[in-house]
This record gives C-alpha cells, sequence and structure tokens, in this order.
C-alpha cells in the first residue's frame, strides 16, 4: 500500500489533502514539525510528501525537505502561501517535484502526485548509477540495455550479457546492430524512432549471439528523462526456448496432420499407383520439394517434384539446409524418398511410419483381391450348387442361392429380409414353426452343425417335406435344403408295395416262412403258426438257425442257407424247411 507524509500547519488544507490522498489509495502520516517530519520519513519511508514551506512552529520546511531527501530518495511537493521569487528559488535547491500555491486544485494536485509517484519509481528503478541499481538490473531474469539514438550499446546488465554469450565488457561500447539478424534491422530503427519521440514499442527480434547461434528475443524500449536525447532503456526477454518449442509443436502438429491424410488416403485408395501418387502428392503438400517411391534398384516408381541430383543410399543425408531421407518399405523390397527441409530425428520418424503405412496398405489391397477371388469362387458355387441354399443370419435370411430361388417358386427379394419359418407351415408336428426353428438354430450355433426334417411351404401356397442341414460359420447359419418331395413318394410306394407283399404272403395256405441273408427270420405266415404253435412275434428276427427247431428239435442247415451260401446241398433225401409246401406238409 502507497504511502504519503502531509506537513501542513493549516488544519482545513491538511484534512482536503488527506481526503484526496487516502480516494486514491494511500496511508496517511501527518508531522507538525521539522523534527517529527524528518523523524516519520525516515521510519515510514513514505512514498511521497507534501510540505508546507514555511511550518507555523517557525521550522523551514524546504530545509527539513533538504535533510530528508538527502537520506531517502522520496518526491517532495511543496505548498506555500508566498509567491515572491525567493521563496521559489530556495524550494528548488531541494529538487521538489513541484511548487503550489494554497490552497491546491484538488485535480492538478492529484495528477501532480501520481506523476511524481510514477517518475519517482522509474528513476530509482532505471536511472540510477549507483551499485545498488546495478545490482537490481543484475538480479533481472531479462537482458536490460541502455541504447543511444544510433544504436550504440550504453550499458548492458550481465543477464543480457549471458543471452548474447559475451561478457559486458566486449558487449557496452558496440551497436546493438551488430547482433541483429539482418532481416531484423529496419525494423529495430522503427523501435528506435518510437523511442525517441517518445513512445514505447515491443517486437519480437532475431539475435545472432556471439557463438553464432540464432537468438529470438523481445524487446521492449522505453524512451528515458528527455525524448529529444533519443536515449532509450530497453529490456530484452530471451524467447527462443519458447520459439523453438512452438516451431517443434508447428512441425510436429503437420506431421500429425500429414499422417492423418495419409492414412485417410491409404483408407481410400484401391490400386497401389493411386496409393503411391498419393502419398507423394501429400509428402509435396506439406512442404517437401521431393518425394517418390521407388523399386528394389532405387528406379522410380511414383514421384511429385524435382528430385535432387546424386545417389542416395537408405538414411539420412544433408546438404546445406537441404536434407534427403530414403527409408525402406517393410517387406515390400521397395523404398520412400523425401527431400527438403530440416529432416529432424521428427520427421524421419514419420516418413518411417508412412513407409509401414504403405507396406500395410499394399499388403491389404494383396489380401482384398484374394478375398474377392476367393469370394466370387464362393459365390459362384454358392450360386450353382444342386441343393437349395440359405445363409441366415439373426434369424433372417440374407441370402439365397438359384436353386432356393427355384425351389421356392419365389424371386430374391420375396425369400431375403424373412424368417425361416415365413417359408413353413405354422406347426411341424403339432408344434410351432418359429419356437421349432429357434430351437433348431441355436443348437446348430452351438454344436457347429445339425441336421433334421423339415416341412416347407413354397411361395404357391404348395408344401413339401426337406431334410435340412444347418452349419455354422462365424455369425451366420448356412442351410442347406434337400427337397425330400420325391425320395418321399419313392417310400410311399415302397410301403404300400410292401403291404402288398405281406398281404399275400399271409394270404398263402401254405405254411411259410423266409429268412434274410444272415439267416435270421423275416417272414412267419399264419400257416407256419398254425403248423408250429409259434406265433410271429416270437420268431420273427431270430437267427441261429432257430426256424428248424420246431421241425427237427435241432438247430441243422437247411436248404435256404445252402440257396443263400451256394455250397452244396445235403444227400438228395434231405429235406429242408423253407418254403414248406402242402406236399411237405403230407409227408412229414
Amino acid at each position: 500500500m502507497l504511502s504519503a507524509l502531509i506537513v501542513v500547519d493549516d488544519t482545513v488544507t491538511s484534512m482536503e489533502i488527506e481526503k484526496l490522498l487516502e480516494s486514491m489509495g494511500y496511508r496517511v502520516w501527518k508531522a507538525g514539525n521539522s523534527e517529527e517530519a524528518i523523524r516519520t520519513a525516515l521510519s515510514v519511508k513514505p512514498d511521497i510528501i507534501i510540505m508546507e514551506t514555511v511550518l507555523e512552529s517557525g521550522d523551514d520546511g524546504i530545509e527539513t525537505a533538504r535533510i530528508i531527501k538527502s537520506h531517502a530518495d522520496v518526491p517532495v511537493i511543496f505548498i506555500t502561501s508566498q509567491a515572491d521569487r525567493d521563496v521559489f528559488e530556495r524550494a528548488s535547491g531541494a529538487e521538489p517535484d513541484a511548487f503550489l500555491l494554497k490552497p491546491p486544485d484538488s485535480g492538478e494536485l492529484e495528477y501532480i502526485i501520481r506523476l511524481s509517484v510514477d517518475r519517482n519509481r522509474i528513476w530509482r528503478l532505471f536511472l540510477s548509477a549507483n551499485e545498488r541499481y546495478r545490482r537490481i538490473l543484475n538480479t533481472t531474469s531479462d537482458g536490460v540495455c541502455i541504447l543511444r539514438h544510433d544504436g550504440l550499446i550504453q550499458y548492458c546488465n550481465e543477464r543480457m550479457a549471458r543471452i548474447l554469450s559475451a561478457g559486458t565488457d566486449e558487449i557496452i561500447g558496440r551497436n546493438i546492430r551488430e547482433f541483429l539478424h539482418p532481416d531484423e534491422r529496419e525494423r529495430f530503427t522503427r523501435l528506435i524512432d518510437s523511442c525517441r519521440k517518445g513512445s514505447r514499442g515491443s517486437h519480437e527480434l532475431r539475435f545472432t549471439g556471439a557463438d553464432g547461434k540464432t537468438l529470438w528475443l523481445i524487446m521492449e524500449g522505453h524512451p528515458l528523462d528527455d525524448p529529444d536525447s533519443g536515449t532509450c532503456f530497453s529490456m530484452f526477454r530471451d524467447v527462443t526456448e519458447e520459439k523453438v518449442l512452438a516451431e517443434k509443436l508447428r512441425r510436429n502438429r503437420r506431421c500429425l496432420e500429414l499422417l492423418s491424410e495419409i492414412n485417410h488416403l491409404a483408407a481410400v485408395s484401391s490400386e497401389p499407383p493411386q496409393l503411391m501418387r498419393g502419398i507423394c502428392r501429400e509428402l509435396v503438400s506439406a512442404g517437401y520439394s521431393y518425394a517418390a517411391i521407388l523399386d528394389d534398384e532405387f528406379m522410380t516408381l511414383e514421384d511429385e517434384g524435382e528430385r535432387p541430383p546424386g545417389k542416395f543410399t537408405t538414411g539420412l543425408k544433408r546438404d546445406g539446409e537441404m536434407g534427403v531421407y530414403v527409408t525402406e518399405v517393410p517387406l515390400r523390397k521397395s523404398y520412400i524418398m523425401v527431400a527438403g527441409g530440416i529432416m529432424d530425428e521428427t520427421e524421419t520418424r514419420v516418413i518411417d511410419e508412412i513407409a509401414s503405412t504403405l507396406a500395410g496398405t499394399l499388403r491389404r489391397m494383396e489380401s482384398e483381391r484374394k478375398f474377392e477371388a476367393a469370394d466370387l469362387r464362393y459365390r459362384e458355387l454358392f450360386e450353382n450348387a444342386g441343393d437349395a441354399m440359405f445363409i441366415i443370419r439373426d434369424d433372417r435370411i440374407i441370402q439365397c442361392n438359384r436353386r432356393a430361388r427355384k425351389l421356392f417358386r419365389a424371386d430374391k427379394d420375396e425369400i431375403t429380409g424373412r424368417h425361416p419359418w415365413d417359408l413353413s407351415p405354422e406347426y411341424q408336428g403339432g408344434r410351432r414353426s418359429d419356437k421349432l426353428a429357434h430351437e433348431l438354430m441355436e443348437r446348430a450355433s452351438r454344436e457347429g452343425a445339425y441336421e433334421f426334417n423339415w416341412t416347407h411351404r413354397k411361395m404357391t401356397g404348395e408344401q413339401f417335406p426337406a431334410r435340412v442341414t444347418l452349419n455354422r460359420s462365424g455369425d451366420v447359419l448356412m442351410a442347406i435344403i434337400k427337397d425330400m418331395s420325391e425320395p418321399y413318394r419313392a417310400h410311399q410306394r415302397i410301403k404300400a408295395e410292401h403291404r402288398k407283399f405281406r398281404d399275400l404272403f399271409e394270404s398263402i395256405p401254405d405254411a411259410t416262412f423266409a429268412i434274410d441273408t444272415e439267416g435270421r427270420v423275416i417272414a412267419w405266415n399264419r400257416a407256419m403258426e398254425k403248423l408250429t404253435g409259434i406265433k410271429r412275434d416270437e420268431i420273427i428276427g431270430r437267427g441261429n438257425r432257430e426256424y428248424a427247431l420246431p421241425f427237427y428239435s435241432r438247430r441243422t442247415p437247411g436248404l435256404l442257407e445252402s440257396i443263400l451260401t451256394g455250397e452244396e446241398p445235403p444227400g438228395s433225401t434231405f429235406t429242408s424247411p423253407g418254403m414248406v409246401t402242402s406236399s411237405m406238409q403230407r409227408s412229414m
């Protein structure tokens, strides 16, 4: 908080000044005589003193101010009711900041107070040539110079010397233009001119240190006490690291944008030449002077820009400010060549990443071509399969082949998108088709495959029996539908013929039985049951010559077996049961 000392005997004037100072944010101290004023000033160290030239106590205010200023650098404003020249000249010897007649105008006084305090602060900080001032300037983090209007360095602090990689004795007396980058000298001249005219200015300028390194400094120029003298107090803030970091970030951002563009290009390109051309163009658009894709003999496949002269191998080669980097495309026997710019480690890593992207995309393109060829073969096999086939995902038919369209008497659009049970009657053997189909498809998904009988319905409404095989493949089921209409009809005909044969066999008046090739009884008519007393159900399926027991009481071979085996039948007097006729019954 700022503080002020009032040494004025006039109570009214003192109160008005106190009220003004408090409104300006000052803490106010008062003194009534010279001794009290000196003691308070040296202990409080106020920012400003307002003192009457002659105090009622008889003390000399001018001499009091001179004593205080000999011990403390503080601005003093004299107030007097005496307007004679002698008082004014004697007061000037105390170097006051202002001399006002009583009663002072509050607006004028406020302006003079502000101006005096500000000027005193600048004077103490920037113009004091004593050792204390030098220590203050040498502890600041910024470089400080006092420059003549022609650029001659009259003073510089130690920080400025460190910034320029030199000693203060190597800098003072030289022209600052010697350290300026040639491109910045015109702007520097404009900045100095504005200081000469009393204006402040700030510019970011490039300098070259004594070690030859490029520096970025923000220079702020402040005119000193007398603008006509052209002397300029300048502060320099070293922003080289920030500039380098900003440039690095800018280049990193450019690299990321380049990688993003290359990745997008890789995603949309369908042919290798298109991809390679696009990569070269993107690299040149990003600021490089040349980019190329080379084969294993370093012959150009695709390029953009003007190729630098000379022969190149893998790695980084620099020629002045030009860098050329060649990197191998992994597993492709080809290379990417890029020229231009600084070519630091970040950029080479980005180019390596682009080479990897190119390799991966070329592999993807090859895989896609192979997949498309395999997919085409699969589609041809699927479309031309002899059985009707559906591909089912999420319980809906997403694909059907030609045979399925023909079998169901429907177009593709009439089948795809439907549930399998939509092409079926509502019930399957007493169960709802949708619920049963869900169970069967879940079982096929769980076990990998499942086969079952099903009744389908054509778009014409005609129903037909089918044998369905479900096979899981990833997230889809492949359904193979075999039309069983003809086998079913054939089976029905066989069953009818079997019934006819059985009826005919039962109607034979002679006792008759039959065996299969394994010697098991497969037929035994009613006449045989009556003859032997053995019921049909008791002997059907029996082997081991059990049919002979009713006739011979032993398991003896019969004539039928010799017919089945092709062996010579027993002697002519041998009578074998088999197809037993009525005459055989009479002889027995």
